[in-house]
């Protein structure tokens, strides 16, 4: 599963041909490319339907079961509806499909050209429409999709789940799947992954050399701070030697600091982009 020195993009997909093919390619692409910001609202709507839903017990309760099965019913139905337009606009309008349209990154950005590959190759299309939130801490869940998207969202071949804490409706489900059959990570223990907690600097460039197969490394350790013994200190050498990051500074690599957004998409896209 070697992504460096290759095309990131597994599904080769044909070019455009004219301005017409491009913005087709991207509306195509933002609806079946890969779940980002759509696959998101959605499972987030049917979350929120779900918890609403009028039960059979509340019915049975109520003093006028046919009236409130509608009121719910409709409450329900506005709430897909006004979704539906907001993604029908998200997917259509041609500014929301540049890569380059979130306003808080600003050109010259380190993470500049990382956000627009990880959006045009459908790895993250952003918090909302607008926004990417470069500098919000990364979840493990988020940092998992991004990389099961970047490598083409392929089905895995694991169906049995054994981490209690993710479940089966979620989004990152099948990447934390996919994720552990491929031995990119086993989770923080046999039962629990964790989805929610933060992203450490040293858990995304492991997941990083771990998706490259773990490739030996020559380069000699600047970092005080990461010990030979230490799980991602080979992780941490090839990721220095690749270019994927330099550290926190000449002499640290910050190994249990947050990683941001806009950090690991810069070092996916300084891996998976060559």
């Amino acid at each position: 599963m070697r992504f460096c020195g290759r095309p990131a993009d597994a599904r080769h997909r044909p070019l455009p041909r004219g301005a017409h093919g491009l913005r087709r390619e991207r509306q195509l692409g933002r609806l079946h490319g890969g779940g980002g910001y759509v696959a998101d609202k959605l499972a987030a709507l049917q979350q929120e339907l779900y918890k609403d839903f009028v039960t059979t017990d509340e019915l049975a309760k109520a003093s006028d079961a046919r009236a409130l099965a509608t009121e719910n019913g409709k409450a329900m139905a506005e709430k897909a509806h006004k979704l539906g337009v907001e993604l029908v606009e998200y997917i259509t309008k041609d500014d929301a499909l540049e890569p380059g349209h979130f306003t808080d990154v600003k050109a010259g950005a380190y993470y500049e050209d990382a956000v627009k590959w990880a959006v045009d190759k459908a790895v993250t299309s952003g918090k909302t429409v607008t926004t990417f939130a470069p500098n919000e801490s990364c979840t493990r869940a988020q940092a998992v999709t991004f990389l099961w998207r970047a490598a083409g969202s392929p089905e895995p071949t694991a169906s049995e789940m054994t981490f209690t804490d993710v479940k089966a409706d979620s989004y990152y489900y099948k990447a934390v799947l996919w994720a552990v059959e491929n031995k990119i990570t086993s989770g923080m223990s046999d039962t629990l992954f964790a989805p929610d907690a933060t992203c450490s600097r040293s858990q995304i460039v492991t997941f990083l050399y771990r998706m490259q197969n773990s490739p030996e490394s020559k380069a000699e350790n600047p970092f005080t701070d990461v010990k030979a013994d230490a799980y991602y200190a080979n992780a941490v050498l090839w990721a220095v030697e690749n270019g994927v990051t330099t550290g926190a500074s000449a002499t640290t690599f910050d190994p249990a600091g947050d990683c941001t957004r806009g950090q690991i998409v810069t070092f996916l896209y300084r891996c998976l982009s060559k």
